[in-house]
């Protein structure tokens, strides 16, 4: 069923990942629409190392960038753990030292940063898809959580058990529904969510990186 469904959203111009995990279960398949003009700044700006933990854009957020150095201060270690979940050493040794060697940091003095360049989102669209044979119940419940990361979830059910889904439940929730033909040759949209906004961005941007190489090699 997933390749199936992987096999159309490719075709419909889709990148397509399956089975990626954000913390909050793993969605059996990510969709995203790149957008060019941010790939092509990535590029450019030679960041083209993926973003692979969470922290580096709890980070980022907190960081001024180095084009507005004549009115921003950088911001130094001890302000930073303040905002940034972790440890002061794992914050200075790892994520700002991988983020410096990456080109998405300059360290001012020896505790002081400025972001470079901004950082650029790779993507204009995401969403995210839960596929059951059946159980209906069991997917809602997982494609809600992944609210937390896409613009859109659905659930992706096979049409000879269409008739078991509630579709006020998942409308009510703005949950998606796709059903999926017994021959695995036609997905229709039955319900279509309305686009979200980003609770959690620094998910959304995790997610996001997993597909720099796809974008780089266009």
């Amino acid at each position: 069923m997933v390749r199936y469904l992987a096999r159309h959203f490719s075709n419909q111009g889709f990148l397509v990942r399956q089975e990626v995990s954000a913390g909050y279960g793993r969605a059996d398949l990510v969709l995203v629409k790149l957008n060019p003009k941010k790939c092509a700044i990535r590029k450019k700006r030679k960041q083209v190392t993926p973003l692979l933990k969470e922290n580096f854009f709890q980070v980022l957020r907190q960081l001024p960038d180095i084009d507005d150095r004549k009115k921003l201060p950088p911001r130094g270690i001890d302000e930073l753990v303040q905002s940034v979940p972790v440890s002061k050493s794992y914050l200075k040794y790892h994520l700002l030292r991988e983020l410096e060697d990456n080109g998405y940091v300059k360290k001012i003095d020896d505790n002081y940063y400025y972001k470079v360049n901004g950082w650029v989102p790779l993507v204009s669209e995401m969403i995210a898809i839960e596929a059951k044979l059946r159980d209906w119940r069991r997917g809602f419940i997982q494609a809600n959580r992944y609210k937390y990361f896409a613009d859109k979830t659905y659930l992706a059910i096979l049409a000879q058990y269409r008739h078991l889904v509630d579709d006020e439940i998942l409308a009510r929730q703005n949950v998606g529904l796709f059903i999926l033909s017994e021959d695995g040759k036609n997905v229709e949209e039955i319900i279509c969510p309305k686009s979200q906004d980003k609770a959690k961005q620094d998910k959304r941007n995790f997610v996001s990186e997993l597909f720099l190489y796809d974008a780089l090699s266009n």
